[in-house]
């Protein structure tokens, strides 16, 4: 049976006019898609909606100027070689976030907001600095220190200042160690919870007022608290506690020692003072009197 010539021509036509509806739906398309994205170039030039001020709040030991400046590099020349990085809508909020992460160790946590968009916009940056928690030494004879956040995070080199402010841990450092963690979080917050712990068995009615200033890391791994009088320094004892033991079982061994008759009677009756409690060889508590002068 012969094919109907008519109806191949049929055949043809539609796949012509298929082809071509095909093309002019892509051709629209892009040219849909081409004025969007002019349009977008031209609003996103306009002088309305570029950043045109920047405001640090929150900013106590930062410097607001030297923040200022670094965001104002950041929001120079163009993403993608199109928008402009000053535009409102397009600025470049994770980079700038991520460059004052590195070069201000003090700011714990930044936050973005825009206001007035439409009408010159301002970009205010809030900030929170980090809180000092401790001072961190190389050694006890050295004043090179540090400030840590809650953290363990070393942020800055530690100022001139009486030793009871924060607490001081002393133990080897690397060169140039601001921007380390020298101690893991679970270690610097046990050190922490014992020296707390550990000022809370001292006997109200011979030890008020002592207070542990100070936490040694030893050469040996082990601990040494010292505990002091603020209104007299010479009043000052060591509390030694072996690392690898639980501190909590170290704090019940001390309470037990601070409040046995003989420890009590040397401190009550004779006008004693401690020079070390030494909780490392449990169950059994050492401990020494400092000779009486």
């Amino acid at each position: 049976m012969k094919k109907d010539p008519r109806h191949a021509d049929i055949l043809r036509s539609s796949r012509k006019i298929k082809q071509h509806r095909r093309l002019s739906h892509w051709f629209w398309s892009g040219f849909g898609v081409l004025v969007l994205v002019l349009v977008l170039v031209v609003l996103a030039n306009l002088a309305i909606f570029k950043i045109s001020e920047i405001k640090i709040t929150g900013a106590r030991v930062a410097n607001a100027s030297d923040l200022i400046q670094l965001i104002d590099r950041d929001l120079t020349g163009r993403r993608f070689f199109i928008f402009p990085r000053r535009n409102a809508w397009f600025y470049p909020e994770a980079e700038i976030r991520e460059r004052i992460d590195k070069k201000f160790l003090n700011i714990e946590a930044v936050a973005f907001n825009l206001a007035n968009i439409f009408n010159h916009p301002l970009l205010s940056i809030e900030i929170r600095e980090r809180q000092p928690t401790v001072r961190l030494c190389r050694d006890v004879t050295t004043s090179e220190c540090y400030l840590t956040d809650r953290q363990g995070l070393i942020f800055a080199p530690a100022p001139e200042f009486s030793r009871h402010i924060f607490p001081t841990i002393i133990q080897p450092l690397i060169a140039n160690p601001i921007g380390a963690r020298p101690l893991s979080l679970n270690e610097f917050s046990k050190l922490l919870d014992a020296r707390r712990d550990l000022e809370k068995t001292f006997p109200h009615d011979t030890l008020s007022g002592f207070v542990i200033y100070q936490i040694e890391i030893l050469a040996a791994g082990d601990y040494s608290f010292t505990a002091e009088n603020p209104l007299n320094p010479e009043e000052r004892f060591e509390i030694l506690v072996n690392a690898d033991k639980d501190l909590g079982f170290a704090v019940t061994n001390a309470q037990i020692a601070l409040s046995s008759p003989a420890l009590v009677d040397g401190l009550e009756k004779n006008g004693r003072s401690l020079e070390y409690l030494d909780l490392r060889f449990a169950p059994k508590v050492f401990y020494k009197f400092r000779p009486v002068i």
